[in-house]
């Protein structure tokens, strides 16, 4: 069961595979050094063995627990990384008929990252060129970053379009 779920969180970069796929993991883990702390403890009359071993499978079950439950909650406040959003915003700024990234603001649906940004560019741009603009963008932040969706708002001289 742990490696269907570690190969599909893999594939698919999904949180809940990924914290199942821990879990699943964990609970073999737990199985196997049950049985061979038996098997260890008995055969060799070590009954001292399976304390210690119990005491560090314990530790190690309370570290995952605090690994899946601190990616997750950082999901569940909105939190997304300001590094990566300085890369979105530095990325868009770098397209010669952006002049400025006024707002950017990404965060996760799932495990899908969505971006808004508004853009000022320069007011003498067409609507044709204006959406060839907005297409690039989105396909630059697919293509490089996997943002899966970019609503692009665009400012000429304080006027907003979308």
């Amino acid at each position: 069961m742990w490696a269907v779920n570690h190969y599909w969180s893999r594939k698919f970069n999904n949180a809940a595979l990924t914290a199942a796929s821990r879990d699943t993991f964990t609970d073999a883990l737990t199985s196997l050094t049950t049985i061979l702390t038996i098997l260890i403890t008995v055969s060799f009359h070590l009954h001292w063995f399976d304390n210690v071993i119990s005491i560090g499978l314990g530790l190690y079950i309370l570290n995952t627990g605090a690994k899946i439950f601190r990616e997750s909650s950082l999901n569940l406040v909105d939190y997304f990384d300001p590094y990566l959003e300085n890369r979105y915003q530095h990325r868009i700024a770098s397209l010669s008929v952006v002049r400025k990234v006024i707002f950017l603001k990404a965060h996760y649906d799932g495990n899908l990252i969505m971006l808004r940004v508004t853009i000022s560019v320069p007011s003498q741009m067409t609507a044709i060129e204006i959406t060839h603009l907005i297409q690039t963008i989105n396909q630059i932040m697919w293509q490089e970053f996997g943002v899966m969706e970019t609503d692009v708002m665009i400012t000429t001289n304080n006027v907003e379009y979308n």
